[in-house]
């Protein structure tokens, strides 16, 4: 899963003095490095680990689609992929079986790993397809979110089903999602149940496949909002999530991070307690182990990046490698070999991929 594919800063009065890291029982030395490589498809979008293959990863960028099976040390450009391309999504029970979010409200499938693709999916509202999610106990059941920018100025989305493989899609929760989407997730041990992150609007939960959505945002902080874009600034008052995790391996316990705390809930959203002091980034469960998070936490100098063995009792650094200065767009963790680890790093504007091997 990716963390924060966003265009637009959100910056929190107080954010950066809110930074407190608790390290007692977690060993800070680090001894695991973060090494560069380089996909070769452009400006990067995504990140998508096969579900099945250990080791296999593609990337998506401006110029296409590659794919490694070394864990990304070494890649190879998929030349029939369409570009650019802003999402990609792999069906977990078919991993030859991908798909690949466009412009244009394009979606583009391949059913023989990235050699060839076709164009599908009727239906989609205007934008860019900006994140793409199957289903994992209904493979053919898809979700997109769809991005544009409006012209008043404020970024807008909507969420789309598809049950036929993406061939058609149908737009849900269309009061719900009115401003830009900034995480999907299909729960992966309750069938039916979505959590949806909202701009401003905090997070969203759905147990009928996104048929009727519900506000699960009580304990969550209300802060005020400043945006900036294209030159022009922008402020409101909305609630302060910026990222949203769901355990992969334990049904109900969800991860929301706000300006100032990480929260985290054990009944599926109905209630959140802060379990950690520091804010204002993106958070990331790790797909095997419960108990091992990562955080992505934003600062005036650099993104700060953290790894918690313990359920996110204490946080120690996981940036060994990394350069200074960095802004962390994606983060991704290899779900059938969880010892690696995918990083998108960006210093002034200068994009590059970034693998690890952990020793754990």
């Amino acid at each position: 899963m990716i963390i924060n594919r966003s265009f637009v800063k959100a910056w929190l009065a107080g954010v950066v003095g809110a930074l407190v890291i608790a390290q007692a029982g977690v060993v800070s030395a680090q001894t695991d490095v973060w090494v560069a490589s380089e996909p070769g498809v452009g400006y990067l979008f995504e990140i998508a680990p096969d579900p099945v293959t250990p080791g296999t990863v593609y990337a998506a960028g401006s110029e296409g689609v590659a794919k490694s099976t070394d864990g990304g040390a070494s890649w190879a450009l998929l030349s029939q992929s369409p570009k650019p391309v802003y999402s990609l999504a792999i069906d977990p029970q078919t991993p030859t079986t991908l798909y690949a979010g466009t412009e244009n409200k394009v979606v583009f499938k391949s059913t023989d790993g990235g050699a060839t693709w076709k164009r599908v999916g009727r239906g989609l509202g205007s934008g860019w397809v900006s994140a793409l999610v199957v289903d994992p106990s209904a493979p053919n059941t898809l979700y997109a979110t769809v991005s544009r920018w409006s012209d008043d100025f404020l970024w807008r989305g909507g969420v789309y089903k598809s049950v036929d493989g993406g061939a058609r899609w149908r737009r849900i929760g269309a009061r719900v999602f009115t401003e830009w989407v900034q995480e999907l997730i299909v729960a992966p041990r309750e069938p039916g149940t979505l959590y949806a992150l909202v701009n401003n609007k905090g997070v969203f939960k759905s147990v009928d496949g996104g048929a009727k959505w519900t506000a699960i945002n009580r304990g969550l902080p209300y802060c005020e909002i400043l945006a900036e874009s294209d030159g022009r600034s922008y402020s409101g008052e909305g609630i302060c999530t910026f990222g949203i995790a769901v355990d992969p391996q334990v049904a109900g316990t969800v991860y929301a991070i706000g300006s100032r705390y990480l929260f985290k809930s054990v009944d599926g959203g109905a209630s959140w307690n802060g379990v950690a002091s520091f804010g204002g980034g993106r958070i990331l469960a790790d797909p095997r182990a419960s108990n091992i998070l990562y955080a992505v936490v934003f600062s005036e100098q650099e993104n700060k990046l953290l790894r918690s063995l313990d359920g996110g009792a204490n946080w120690a650094p996981f940036d060994n490698g990394l350069p200074a200065g960095r802004y962390v767009s994606m983060l991704s963790v290899d779900p059938n070999a969880p010892q690696l680890a995918y990083a998108v790093i960006s210093v002034n504007d200068t994009q590059a991929f970034y693998r690890i091997t952990m020793s754990r």
